[in-house]
């Protein structure tokens, strides 16, 4: 993985479905991690989703539900709703 030109991010997990052919990297910050949506077809970074603060660097899949599980050093879960 490399570093987003203009960024102090670094993608350290993945995950991806072929059903919407999207990857999502989890890109963490000292000040404030992001979700970063990759179109695999074009190959570029689709959306940027803020707000998942400091270390936020886990991630993972449930496709049934449609959902994205970002996991927190505190303990806290985010809990992303994947559009269909």
């Amino acid at each position: 993985m490399r570093r987003v030109p203009g960024e102090d991010r670094v993608p350290r997990d993945r995950c991806g479905t072929k059903a919407n052919n999207r990857l999502y990297l989890p890109a963490m910050s000292y000040h404030d991690s992001k979700l970063q949506v990759v179109n695999l077809e074009t190959l570029t970074v689709e959306r940027t989703i803020p707000g998942f603060n400091f270390g936020a660097t886990g991630i993972s899949m449930d496709s049934g539900a449609g959902k994205l599980l970002r996991p927190q050093p505190d303990g806290q879960l985010f809990v992303v709703t994947l559009a269909r």
